[in-house]
């Protein structure tokens, strides 16, 4: 089993942004009035078939600080803005669910899978001219498995670690990475110490992006940014206005054989609050509200229902399921949740129904994973449904003294306040006696770090869709941080470490549907729900889409007049 890091920092830094409501330093938006007029005057006459360049888009963002530099950004707002600026080798469509290619234009992978050999596109080139090379990706390569790498380290470099010579080079035992190779300008290739099944949709991340190191970026020196290759380069980045604009030497056409991207620039607000973007939005001032950009906390939540109330009906105004599951989890070596009667009850008595009931942001969960989440189907068991009944017949069979006392770690401010109330409240009807213990983040890492926080509602978000990249954290190889719940099963890990190594996928299905399955009939963690995810965009914007845990393609984006 790999080496793994905080893989689920994602929901970590997705809640933290939600929460960051007031004193970032930053200024409300401003009137955008002449960028209204001026995309009026860009923008050829259109239709929706036919695709017209030019034109400039406002978006709000509510963001305290932003880092542009691939190897570490982490936090939505940041992977959003990086995934626009830099090119990967790869990319995964989640409209098809298959992997695709981006700055590789085809690639081979060895019969004992341990071996991968990209062919790159030939006169890819960075904003300054420089052309893009195998080396360019190498470069970064140890730049994400740097531990001295300033401001920042990436915080999740074990997703290379199965690449040979990596944790050698990581642990600073080597001053190259063997196991990945420039072999001529257009070739890379990567050797494995052993097959892993999802290597391509981790090249898909922003980690592992061509940049220039040897050069300094023309503009947008501020927030980390590197010379890249991407469809924009920041020109203007301070605290008031940060300025991506059209990069010309992009490779990248549509089916037409027009160049990307069309806009010619997206100007981005620093905003203090959601409610902001929600007014902005409102009068025309920016051209779509997403929860990567506004966050998904309790102070998003008002300004969306607000908004929801007031927009016009032929504005764009949706939701969908985000790549979420929020759980309750218990340590399980711990009592009284070493029996599994105990944590069986606890399964038994949660009415997913009635705590989503009334909520326009979360959906009930249907499985352990969130919906769309491949290979989370095959051999999955059922859900506990809710019997409260039964609940109570496990607690009396149980030989435990009642009431049970117990501490429900949360969130504080993550905006689901009341259902985490309305939990205690259910479990205690059925032989328990909740207290919650609300914390703030540092508090809450720390106690599952250290095991006090044995009865915890928490939020998991995919890096990538792929249902081993949550069941994973559950191999008893992980440390505390990872798997919180501190359960171990030998079936577990030969089905984790032999759906990481087969490349049939229909086997590899199998296996994570039978791990799925163990944890949920031993109600290891308890799946409560997913969130519908708002987006709200002006009726003149098109080429705009959301996929399920990836950033949208601003490339694509064009302005119908």
């Amino acid at each position: 089993m790999k080496r793994v890091t905080l893989r689920w920092w994602t929901v970590l830094s997705t809640l933290i942004m939600g929460m960051i409501t007031t004193g970032c330093g930053f200024h409300t938006a401003t009137p955008r009035t002449k960028m209204m007029v001026d995309n009026l005057r860009q923008a050829k006459p259109s239709s929706p078939k036919r695709p017209q360049a030019g034109g400039t888009v406002s978006l709000d963002v509510v963001a305290d600080k932003v880092n542009l530099d691939p190897a570490s950004a982490f936090d939505p707002v940041s992977q959003e803005l990086v995934r626009q600026l830099y090119d990967t080798l790869v990319r995964y469509d989640a409209h098809s669910g298959r992997v695709l290619p981006m700055a590789a234009k085809s690639w081979s992978v060895s019969k004992d899978g341990r071996t991968y050999t990209f062919h790159l596109r030939t006169g890819m080139r960075f904003w300054n001219g420089d052309l893009v090379t195998a080396t360019s990706f190498v470069n970064e390569l140890k730049r994400v498995l740097s531990r001295r790498l300033r401001p920042h380290p990436c915080p999740a470099p074990s997703f290379f670690f199965d690449i040979q010579g990596a944790v050698e080079y990581y642990d600073g035992k080597s001053k190259s990475i063997s196991g990945a190779r420039a072999v001529n300008r257009d070739t890379l290739v990567f050797h494995l110490i052993k097959p892993q099944a999802d290597f391509l949709k981790i090249l898909s991340l922003t980690f592992l992006s061509a940049v220039d190191v040897s050069r300094k970026p023309q503009h947008g020196r501020g927030m980390g940014a590197l010379m890249g290759s991407g469809p924009f380069q920041p020109t203007t980045v301070h605290r008031k206005e940060w300025v991506f604009s059209r990069n010309p030497r992009y490779w990248r056409v549509n089916e037409g054989g027009t160049k990307l991207p069309y806009l010619n620039r997206v100007i981005l607000h620093p905003v203090r609050a959601p409610e902001v973007a929600a007014v902005d939005f409102e009068e025309g001032l920016i051209a779509w509200v997403e929860p990567s950009l506004i966050g998904d906390g309790a102070s998003a939540t008002r300004a969306w229902n607000q908004m929801k109330v007031n927009v016009r009906q032929h504005k764009k105004v949706f939701t969908q399921p985000g790549a979420t599951m929020w759980y309750l989890g218990m340590n399980v070596k711990h009592k009284p949740f070493t029996d599994v009667n105990v944590r069986k009850a606890i399964a038994y008595a949660v009415n997913r129904a009635q705590f989503v009931h009334g909520m326009r942001d979360l959906g009930a969960a249907r499985g352990l994973l969130p919906p769309g989440t491949p290979d989370q189907v095959s051999g999955t068991s059922a859900l506990y449904p809710y019997n409260l009944r039964k609940a109570k017949q496990l607690m009396q069979q149980s030989g435990h003294h009642q009431p049970v006392r117990l501490t429900l770690w949360s969130l504080s401010d993550s905006g689901q306040d009341a259902m985490v109330k309305e939990m205690a409240q259910i479990l205690n009807q059925a032989g328990f006696r909740v207290q919650q213990h609300r914390v703030p983040f540092n508090k809450f890492v720390d106690g599952l770090n250290s095991g006090q926080a044995d009865l915890f509602y928490f939020g998991w978000h995919e890096d990538y869709p792929d249902a081993n990249n949550f069941l994973s954290l559950f191999h008893s190889g992980n440390p505390p941080i990872l798997n919180s719940t501190r359960y171990q099963s030998q079936s577990i890990d030969r089905w984790l470490d032999r759906a990481e190594s087969t490349r049939n996928e229909r086997d590899r299905g199998l296996l994570l549907g039978k791990v799925s399955s163990e944890l949920l009939r031993n109600a290891v963690c308890i799946p409560i729900g997913y969130p519908l995810e708002r987006y709200a965009v002006q009726p003149w914007v098109r080429g705009l889409s959301f996929p399920i845990d990836e950033a949208p393609d601003w490339a694509s984006v064009w302005i119908d007049r």
